[in-house]
């Protein structure tokens, strides 16, 4: 595993204030917000910036009235999420500072805090379903020291079938392409593939685990052509990788990839990525004032975006169906 020792934590501090609330009530008492995000130290400013930014408009201002701990646990050229001894020395040493709270952006990462304690309060913005891998014990009622915001539902699932059975009224089969080992995505693979049979598609699953988490492998083997292709992400690999080989797939067999991220492919459905981390950090401010994460429900995305990209829809031979055209958010010449 290259760049093992990449973990830093970087420690921005100041007092808090609140007027009111649990853990924050004391006056002058300096709280501790933990993140660990899916990143390296090196080019992390971005998304540090952004999370900032969001907890500013919920009245914590990083270097005025917070003090935040960044976990970084990528390194420089793998998913982080292949690197499980990484995100486990991550974890324990963020847990270590005793932050007030934790903030996490994966599902791994949050399991690996999880792990490491049951009393800190941990809020997460993940893509997996919390209940079925294990983070909470419902979406109405967490239960235990986590909760947070979730963007990959069954609407989102079923939504993407939808636009395939329009966009292809004929077709009869379509490949559902996962790393069905990985908890990230437990049960959602299944979930597709109920849909896809109600809507009168034969499956062909392509599970990555089975070729080593080798994307291009795992798509070359497909037992059946398809007529679409939906992918489950993460795959383990560098960060842009799977995009480029189902690029490459979708250009060399005309067979359209259906993605979940809204602006990738030619087309695509999914909840705004946003709208789910802002929902994260409006329970974090929560949490930091005292609120007990096991009675604040997770977070659901309220809207499922699609956009269109036309430029590649023409260079496959796909016509857009009006349909679909009338529903999409964003459409790209």
């Amino acid at each position: 595993m290259k760049r093992r020792d990449a973990l830093a934590l970087l420690v921005g501090s100041a007092w808090i204030n609140w007027p009111s609330g649990g853990r924050a009530q004391s006056a002058g008492r300096m709280l501790v917000l933990g993140v660990m995000i899916n990143t390296r130290r090196e080019g992390s400013e971005r998304m540090s910036a952004a999370i900032e930014k969001a907890l500013s408009r919920f009245g914590l201002e990083a270097g005025k009235n917070l003090r935040i701990v960044y976990a970084y646990s990528g390194d420089s050229d793998d998913n982080a999420g292949a690197n499980p001894e990484l995100i486990a020395k991550a974890a324990k040493e963020l847990v270590a500072a005793r932050p007030d709270a934790i903030y996490v952006d994966t599902t791994i990462r949050a399991r690996a805090v999880l792990a490491e304690t049951r009393t800190i309060p941990v809020v997460f913005s993940v893509g997996g379903d919390p209940v079925a891998s294990g983070l909470v014990k419902s979406l109405s009622h967490p239960g235990g020291n986590a909760t947070g915001a979730n963007r990959f539902t069954d609407e989102s699932i079923s939504k993407r079938i939808e636009l395939a059975r329009e966009l292809l009224p004929k077709a009869k089969r379509i490949a559902i392409v996962a790393d069905y080992a990985t908890i990230q995505v437990r049960g959602f693979p299944e979930i597709f593939e109920a849909h896809a049979a109600a809507h009168g598609f034969e499956n062909v699953r392509v599970d990555t685990s089975r070729h080593g988490n080798d994307l291009a492998a795992a798509i070359k083997d497909m037992p059946r052509r398809p007529d679409a292709l939906i992918t489950v992400f993460p795959f383990f690999g560098p960060r842009q990788e799977p995009f480029r080989i189902l690029d490459e797939f979708e250009r060399a067999s005309r067979i359209p990839v259906i993605y979940e991220f809204p602006g990738t492919g030619t087309i695509a459905a999914g909840s705004n990525w946003e709208d789910s981390v802002r929902g994260a950090l409006e329970i974090t401010a929560k949490v930091l004032r005292g609120a007990s994460p096991a009675d604040i429900p997770v977070h659901q995305p309220t809207r499922i975006q699609v956009s269109v990209n036309m430029k590649r829809a023409r260079a496959i031979g796909i016509e857009i169906p009006r349909s679909i055209m009338v529903r999409a958010d964003r459409v790209m010449e």
